[in-house]
């Protein structure tokens, strides 16, 4: 029996992350429709673009009053108006499914509860890593107090939660970590199941085929590279103020030009970095063109990682990428911030710097010491077949099957 399942993009990102999902679901039958929510958000998510090129028909809803895209704050206190735009387009339409990529924000999160008393099946596929808490983030005392008010606000209105609590009736995660992750968090184990990534499994198909010399000319050219240079790449997450920045690119470059190689700083698209700002700094600092490179959207993660000889980062799922091209892999644990990746620890499969003289080892070992790079290649060989189920292929069929088993479930309810 076709089922109609609606997925709803809060973020560009999702829509190339579940688009796998859908032509699974797709190839067996089912009705597959999409919602752009851009009118209720901020304009930095806008997905219609990425939307309008999968093909799929979709709608678009309209704003309604929401004033989507402020302040949180403001967003709660007209929950009304969003209420009235969801209800409307739920209770016009047959709808089985509905498929989310995060469940943090506004629009994902009344939907998902505008659903249940519908017997309308809800599933969430996290974006990007699902990862345990560091165990030396330490918050200061603006953040915390910001953050305990935040979620007695939240609480009292019926508002926002942390990722995974949104109520969905299925998480699909990418592995076994995000599974035990969500189930510390109190959630139910039955909602959860680890499916692998559809995205990382396409990744693998070509994981062998390395650049040609044509492209790896043009994408250096492009970023302004040298030519000739091996490139330490850096992914930025956007989660270090200015000065702790400049003082881990500091050592990196360093490090990097040891091995007379070009550190490549990777800012993340919707962080508060830009390259401009940091060349002139770079300059200001001493550092030659060829010794350290900004991008932001010049290239892409997968690009970044491609021409790398080496990829170093805190927790970013960049980490995943070099895994799967079997590029070595530094992770940098010393920074305060709120996760930590144990690839290292758990698998062989990184090198872990706990401050910049480890970072500066590790950024030459990896560069240049032939055992520790065929050693870190066998450890992301055991850490994807444990993180990322082997890149099997049957990513997307193991979350078809799961929301089909779901629908059917609420089916057999409806008739009981």
């Amino acid at each position: 029996m076709p089922y109609v399942i609606w997925f709803v993009p809060t973020n560009s990102s999702h829509v190339g992350k579940l688009r796998a999902f859908m032509d699974a679901l797709s190839v067996r039958g089912h009705r597959i429709h999409l919602l752009s929510v851009d009118a209720l958000q901020a304009s930095i998510f806008e997905a219609t673009p990425s939307i309008e090129k999968t093909g799929y028909p979709y709608e678009s809803l309209p704003a309604g009053g929401f004033p989507g895209g402020r302040h949180w704050l403001v967003e709660t206190l007209y929950k009304g108006r969003l209420r009235r735009v969801l209800d409307e387009f739920l209770s016009r339409r047959q709808i089985d499914a509905l498929v989310f990529g995060e469940d943090v924000g506004s629009v994902s999160r009344m939907f998902i509860r505008l659903a249940r008393p519908r017997g309308v099946a809800t599933v969430m596929l996290p974006d990007g890593f699902v990862l345990p808490p560091s165990p030396h983030f330490r918050p200061g005392w603006w953040q915390t107090f910001r953050s305990w008010l935040s979620v007695i606000y939240r609480a009292s209105l019926g508002g926002l939660g942390p990722r995974g609590t949104g109520g969905a009736d299925r998480i699909l995660v990418m592995n076994e970590t995000g599974l035990e992750v969500f189930a510390a968090m109190g959630i139910e184990r039955r909602r959860i199941r680890a499916v692998g990534s559809c995205e990382y499994d396409a990744l693998a198909a070509h994981r062998d085929r390395p650049l040609d010399a044509r492209e790896e000319k043009a994408l250096r050219a492009r970023l302004a590279l040298p030519p000739d240079r091996p490139i330490v790449l850096f992914v930025d997450q956007g989660l270090l103020g200015d000065e702790t920045m400049r003082s881990l690119v500091r050592t990196m470059a360093l490090a990097a030009g040891q091995g007379e190689a070009t550190l490549l700083v990777k800012f993340h698209p919707r962080g508060g970095h830009y390259p401009d700002t940091w060349r002139r700094w770079a300059a200001g600092a001493g550092f030659p063109p060829h010794a350290v490179v900004f991008a932001r959207n010049e290239c892409t993660s997968i690009e970044a990682v491609r021409l790398c000889s080496v990829c170093v980062t805190l927790y970013s799922t960049t980490a995943l990428e070099a895994l799967v091209y079997g590029k070595p892999l530094v992770l940098v644990q010393y920074q305060n911030v709120p996760h930590i990746l144990r690839w290292g620890r758990q698998y062989g499969a990184a090198l872990e710097a706990e401050n910049p003289e480890e970072l500066r080892r590790a950024i030459w070992s990896a560069l240049t010491d032939q055992a520790v790079r065929e050693r870190l290649r066998s450890g992301a060989e055991v850490a994807i077949q444990k993180e990322l189920f082997g890149l099997d292929g049957r990513s997307a069929d193991r979350m078809a099957d799961c929301l089909i088993e779901l629908i059917e479930s609420r089916c057999k309810e409806k008739t009981e």
